[in-house]
């Protein structure tokens, strides 16, 4: 067994060194970010997308804009395919430090079904997105101009296409900190009417000098939302939310000490005058007993192990700062590799359950009261924990929907610690009062009490879509089907916790008895 468990640490480590190896030298770093004046720095077309439906996107080239001959795709990264994005070539020619006004790009003439298809795109009020040095930027296809009593106006509204996009570049030396890009309604194209339209699309650079250091080019990213502004739900302050949930948690602790504490106090002051068991004593032969749907029961803790390893993993990798949670499927690719390498963690622990709880068939259990029963508890365990965690809901939901770039991972990782603990506490301590009961049954009580949080979560994910302004019954199949996954893996972590926090308090207190 201490060989087993020392081949498993070995695995681990050679899988977190290995990751952080190849993932630090797929990060963008300032070494391959310096250039010299009027060096060519490419800037790439990647898609074009609904601001307000993050899973209906399109390529670039899909509309009718200026294209290069041939059209070239970038080589595409595991994060690039995993994240949708497809890079390709574009007319545009930004060298380093060079500025330029009004460069002439392309002229189109534009057919009736263009014209149709621009406007379509700027009703709804579509982006496209470029990336420049790995810097990712967005902008509208145009705008719209409507009557200000535009409620009691006959007068339908005007929509006009940008022709001019102006490309604003800081720098500091010889690297490229930011870049953004504007267009003016002025330099618009009226494509109201379904008419062969002629446009001229230009563009203009500047580059300005900033002191701000490579290392902070991505913080802009992490001020607001580029394509939703919802209300985030923040009020209270990290701290307070810590020096809180630590107190329910002291306050738990102590309680189930002392309650526990005084039954083996008891318990063997009955075993002195020959009185009957009773209470969570009298379960002693059938608390370790064989749980029904056994082979179910260690699948579910094997892959909520291995699930667990996988968050440990990046959260690691990313407060160390191999991982950058913006960089664009940089994320999505290390799930899916460290997925792969830790299903050792949940081949093993599946199978080691499985013999473990390979026992006796326990005896039927009493008829138990209302507060002790499954659905009961789950509700209880589920409201508890789901309130350590509302508060930081509204911002994670709108850097996974909302296009808002994630970047408090450590604040994030507190708050995932805390939650692990909250729930350990509270599975240990419903629990106790379910052997108090004379239950036994507590194995399959005790991942469901722990994962019963994301239920709450997928209630709140429904909330969050009515506020949203998302729309589309492929868009509400992608949300609710991806929120699913996400609260369904999250139930398998936080189920496995409170087993294994259930299985520790449970062996303790019978060995604390055998002793006794």
């Amino acid at each position: 067994m201490v060989s087993e468990a020392r081949f498993v640490v070995l695995y681990l480590f050679v899988i977190f060194t290995a990751l952080a190896t190849s993932f630090r030298t797929a990060i963008a770093s300032p070494k391959g970010h310096r250039y010299n004046v009027g060096d060519d720095i490419p800037l790439f077309v990647n898609k074009v997308g609904s601001m307000y439906n993050p899973s209906e996107t399109y390529p670039y080239y899909d509309f009718p804009f200026c294209r290069p001959d041939p059209v070239i795709e970038k080589k595409r990264t595991l994060m690039e395919v995993l994240n949708g994005d497809i890079l390709t070539n574009s007319l545009y020619v930004l060298k380093f430090r060079e500025n330029k006004k009004f460069e002439r790009l392309c002229e189109k003439k534009l057919t009736k079904d263009e014209v149709a298809k621009f406007r379509d795109a700027v009703s709804n009020d579509f982006y496209l997105q470029m990336y420049y040095d790995d810097l990712p930027l967005w902008l509208g296809f145009g705008d719209t101009e409507e009557d200000e009593d535009w409620f009691h106006s006959e007068i339908p509204p005007l929509y006009y296409l940008y022709s001019h996009i102006k490309f604003d570049v800081l720098y500091n030396e010889n690297q490229v900190i930011e870049v953004q890009a504007f267009s003016d309604l002025q330099d618009g194209v009226d494509i109201t009417d379904d008419i062969e339209t002629n446009v001229t699309f230009t563009y203009s650079v500047v580059w300005s000098k900033t002191e701000a250091p490579f290392v902070n080019r991505m913080g802009k990213y992490s001020v607001a939302s580029f394509l939703l502004d919802i209300v985030k739900l923040r009020s209270f302050s990290l701290i307070y939310r810590i020096v809180i949930i630590a107190k329910l948690i002291g306050m738990l602790a102590t309680l189930l000490l002392q309650n526990l504490r005084d039954d083996i106090i008891k318990s063997s002051m009955v075993n002195e005058e020959g009185m009957k068991e009773v209470g969570w004593k009298y379960t002693h032969g059938d608390a370790f007993s064989n749980p029904p749907y056994t082979s179910l029961l260690c699948a579910v803790l094997g892959t909520g192990t291995q699930l667990l390893t996988l968050f440990f993993f990046v959260f690691l990798l990313v407060l160390l700062g191999v991982l950058y949670p913006y960089s664009h499927g940089t994320l999505y690719s290390s799930l899916v590799v460290i997925y792969a390498f830790t299903s050792m963690v949940g081949g093993y622990t599946a199978s080691s359950f499985h013999v473990q709880l390979a026992g006796t068939s326990p005896k039927e259990t009493t008829t138990l009261a209302w507060y002790r029963k499954t659905l009961a508890q789950m509700f209880l365990s589920g409201v508890l924990s789901f309130c350590t965690v509302i508060m930081e809901l509204d911002y994670i939901y709108t850097s996974l929907w909302c296009h808002n770039i994630f970047t408090e991972s450590g604040t994030f990782f507190i708050m995932f610690i805390l939650l692990i603990i909250y729930t350990a506490i509270l599975s240990i301590g419903m629990t106790y009062v379910q052997l108090l009961g004379e239950d036994h049954e507590w194995c399959w009580r005790s991942v469901l009490r722990g994962g019963s949080v994301s239920i709450f979560m997928y209630g709140y994910c429904i909330d969050f879509y009515s506020r949203s302004t998302m729309s589309g019954f492929m868009q509400l199949l992608f949300f609710f089907g991806y929120n699913a996954c996400i609260c369904y893996a999250l139930f398998l972590v936080l189920g496995t916790v409170g087993f294994y926090a259930s299985l520790v308090f449970v062996r303790h207190v019978y060995h604390a008895v055998k002793n006794e």
